[in-house]
């Protein structure tokens, strides 16, 4: 079982909220202070440790109501997978329930509707079903909930007239997603459905490690003393008991003196070291750590806390409790770790999935926790809005080309930007980060961190075939981008982009322009066409793969024309494709005229380096070494368009501008990445 659906009314920073959680991992990013904390501390309250003061406790107070809302409403969806048993054992523990049968669905979406929950009394005369635990003879609870495979918690507060708050939950559940609701007026045995634990961004062991008969961890020491044990234990206590009553005396006698009032009449006071009941022998245990010093855990780092407090539960879900799956929800895990520390945990929480079985919910600023391809992800962004608070957007990452985004650590920082900037390679990365931090140095009002101010990441996906695949997952989430691509990309390569984004007006220009590109051949020398004959002879679809090799080695013979500078085109044909590389840009596609190498400058020629991505390294590295702008090693000006047209979204992004429908009007300079260009920065 797991937590399929979250559902949030009127909760601190959240008006409305509808998240999906998926089996495995769920990763929860977004900026500072927009709401990721406020998503645990709502599942806290309905799946956290239960107690029998729950109702009196101070978890809800008049602050955590959503601007000058009266009630709150959250609601969690637990999904039981075919084949999945409960835990009879456990249920047959918790209190019994009166049960209603609402017969008709309940779209939980709709406030009213799941208040329409809490209007129905269980002491309104009418008649209903006790299940109850006591007659397991008579299987109760296996006749009651063992073909249900949907099981939903709601938690109601609302302000009463005496402005005091007041807490509900309740259970429902049915057979499938199309079945009639069942509801429990309590939702006693909301533990025993699904096993929790709650890690919040504060550690405090002695809170998440809180030993009572109601608590993961106090079931988990209960269970390892056998009355044997205690036996055993209660033997070695009283000869501690003997030591301190021997140690205790004077201070025993010095109480009872009648001018001291310590106590009420007719008491004593007493002190020992250890308990005095067996029933409480084992919420004596304490845990100390030994890391070069040993010492309680609660004075260990939030790192080592963290670690021990995610592998005791681990342990306590796969040796004590046997059945169903665990949850575990934890706040920033990365918090004062170093960055081989959080791969650790990072590692830790994996092997708490146990290949699916089990799931978890992070909130992270740290790409460490994104950083996996053994699970399928789940990755949730959420931002703060102006009129409804926080809101969240859903993404799965589970096929093997989207894990290749993952792999790549300096990418996955995309998931955590408002706008993205996707390159090709990290050599046009380093060049376009230098040009943007001189093109904010030179405009007063931006300054050189203008883009990471603006929460703006450039993004290398490591060639043009992989734009497609970056820009659909940004599109899911509704981060707005643009793509900056070599020429070479609008020659060959874009036809498929413009497909994938339903722009086949834009794709039928696009042949149309390259129509009238003329074809320049040229043929192989004879000995080396024969040899790749012979070579592909018999080999599966020999054309496509003959096509290619063909293509390398004429490009390395120096036999084949390549178009990777517009200004190599015919004069007819460089008109028609600046126009539509204009066009294009009101689609967030910016072609450059040429390669990254076009650009360079001549005093980049004294620069040695081998490989595009060293070279333009190697230059950005002189420019800042002898403190000169990047200008005086690259050619700006087309790079300068873009930047303003990004200074330009985000200055209006409050509105929500759509960079694929949004024009952006500059003159496409045909002779830009020429060498006799006088480029005029900025």
């Amino acid at each position: 079982m797991y937590l399929s659906r979250l559902i949030i009314h009127n909760y601190r920073s959240i008006k409305y909220l509808d998240l999906a959680f998926a089996k495995g991992k769920n990763v929860i990013v977004g900026k500072n202070n927009a709401g990721k904390s406020n998503i645990i501390k709502a599942i806290d309250l309905v799946l956290g440790a239960s107690s029998p003061d729950w109702e009196k406790s101070d978890n809800i107070t008049e602050t955590d109501f959503f601007k000058t809302s009266s009630e709150i409403l959250i609601y969690c969806e637990l999904t039981r997978e075919s084949g999945e048993l409960l835990n009879f054992d456990g249920l047959y523990k918790c209190y019994g329930f009166y049960r209603d049968n609402i017969c008709h669905n309940i779209n939980p979406a709709n406030k009213d509707e799941l208040l329409r929950c809490f209007e129905i009394s269980p002491d309104d005369g009418t008649r209903r079903p006790y299940i109850n635990p006591k007659l397991r003879n008579q299987r109760s609870f296996e006749n009651e909930l063992d073909d249900k495979h949907i099981f939903s918690l709601i938690f109601h507060a609302h302000k009463g007239s005496d402005k005091k708050v007041r807490k509900e939950l309740r259970l429902l559940y049915r057979q499938n997603t199309t079945a009639p609701w069942y509801l429990a007026f309590k939702a006693a045995i909301r533990s025993e459905l699904l096993q929790s634990a709650i890690i919040p961004s504060f550690r405090d062991p002695q809170n998440q490690l809180r030993i009572s008969n109601w608590t993961w961890y106090g079931k988990l020491l209960k269970t390892y003393l056998s009355d044997k044990h205690n036996e055993k234990l209660i033997k070695a206590f009283n000869k501690v008991k003997k030591v301190s009553n021997s140690l205790f005396r004077q201070l025993h006698e010095s109480i009872g003196d009648s001018k001291i009032r310590v106590a009420f009449p007719g008491t004593k006071i007493s002190f020992q070291f250890n308990p005095d009941c067996k029933q409480d022998i084992h919420k004596n245990a304490i845990i100390y750590v030994d890391d070069g010093f040993n010492s309680l855990l609660e004075t260990k780092g939030a790192g080592i806390q963290s670690a021990v407090i995610i592998g005791l539960f681990d342990y306590y879900t796969r040796k004590i409790v046997h059945t169903g799956s665990s949850l575990l929800a934890i706040e920033e895990p990365e918090l004062y770790l170093h960055p081989h520390g959080r791969r650790m945990l990072s590692a830790r929480l994996d092997d708490f999935l146990d290949n699916g079985k089990n799931q978890v919910i992070a909130t992270t600023h740290a790409t460490e926790f994104l950083n996996s391809a053994h699970e399928n992800l789940n990755i949730i962004v959420v931002r703060k809005t102006d009129s409804n608070g926080s809101a969240a957007r859903n993404i799965t990452i589970n096929s093997l080309k989207e894990k290749q985004i993952l792999l790549k650590s300096q990418n996955i920082e995309m998931f955590f930007a408002d706008f993205v900037v996707l390159v090709e390679g990290n050599g046009d990365k380093y060049i376009f980060e230098a040009i943007s931090r001189e093109y904010g140095s030179r405009k007063k009002k931006l300054g050189e961190s203008w883009l990471d101010e603006n929460n703006v990441s450039v993004i290398a996906v490591g060639g043009k075939t992989e734009f497609l695949k970056y820009a659909q997952k940004l599109n899911e989430l509704d981060i707005k981008y643009v793509v900056v691509a070599d020429f070479d990309f609008f020659i060959d390569g874009i036809q498929q982009y413009l497909t994938a984004i339903s722009r086949t007006d834009l794709k039928d220009k696009l042949n149309a322009c390259l129509s009238l590109i003329s074809p320049v051949s040229s043929s192989l020398p004879e000995n080396i066409d024969n040899r790749l004959d012979a070579f592909f002879d018999g080999i599966a679809e020999p054309r496509i793969k003959r096509q290619k090799l063909e293509k390398a080695i004429k490009s390395y013979l120096g036999l084949a024309v390549t178009y990777k500078q517009l200004s190599l085109l015919n004069r007819s044909s460089v008109r028609e494709c600046a126009a539509l590389i204009k066009e294009l840009e009101s689609v967030g596609i910016f072609i450059l005229t040429g390669e990254l190498e076009n650009f360079y400058k001549k005093s980049t020629s004294d620069i040695q380096a081998s490989g595009k991505e060293e070279r333009a390294l190697a230059i950005v590295a002189q420019a800042i070494d002898k403190d000169e702008p990047i200008s005086r090693y690259v050619k700006t000006r087309e790079y300068v368009k873009i930047l303003k047209y990004l200074n330009t979204n985000l200055k209006v992004k409050k509105k929500s501008i759509d960079v694929f429908s949004e024009p952006f009007a500059v003159e496409i300079d045909t002779t830009a990445a020429t060498d006799n260009l006088d480029d005029v920065p900025f």
